[in-house]
């Protein structure tokens, strides 16, 4: 097999890390939720990683959707990657990144995950001072973007990457590790 195109290395090796990771997440749920009576429908529903369409309950309380796949790609305009959300799908990558920068002493991209800007696109944009084209620096976007070239630009990792450190910030990755675990049937924590 002839693997010639820029990333595609990479991109493969980062997307072994992620399932290394994704696997036993999964598998621990599979195990946990295997004596309910509803098994089936709640196994079925992790598969097709369901996130829950309408509102939240509002009980006073502050919710957080746990949006277990990239809404994104199918509609960027989704009203859910808008609100309060954290995404495990996120959280493997960003363990897969973590277990790349064991492999040497400078990695340092799984500290820009959740970071992005926006850069003009010319010259002309600079002068005009635009504010230009966001650009993700989440390694998992720019590789797939590099490997893909111009057919599709990846951004979505960055941005459920930033939703995830926003909890992160207030309540620790092991506790959010924990709630996603806890609730991901119900689809979304409450806090």
């Amino acid at each position: 097999m002839k693997l010639d195109t820029p990333g595609e290395i990479l991109r493969i090796f980062t997307l072994l890390l992620h399932y290394l990771n994704e696997v036993p997440f999964y598998s621990k749920l599979f195990k946990k939720l295997s004596n309910e009576l509803d098994f089936i429908e709640k196994l079925k529903s992790l598969l097709r990683g369901d996130v829950l369409e309408g509102a939240l309950p509002n009980k006073g309380k502050i919710n957080w959707r746990i949006v277990q796949r990239y809404l994104a790609k199918d509609d960027e305009n989704d009203f859910r990657l808008f609100e309060p959300h954290v995404n495990p799908e996120a959280e493997h990558w960003f363990k897969a990144e973590e277990s790349l920068e064991k492999l040497g002493p400078n990695y340092r991209w799984k500290e820009l995950d959740f970071v992005g800007n926006f850069f003009p696109t010319s010259s002309e944009a600079l002068a005009k001072e635009d504010e230009g084209e966001l650009v993700s620096f989440d390694l998992i976007d720019l590789v797939m973007t590099l490997v893909k070239k111009e057919e599709i630009k990846y951004l979505y990792h960055q941005q459920e990457a930033l939703w995830n450190k926003i909890f992160i910030e207030y309540f620790g990755r092991e506790k959010m590790d924990e709630l996603i675990e806890e609730n991901i049937i119900k689809g979304y924590i409450e806090l």
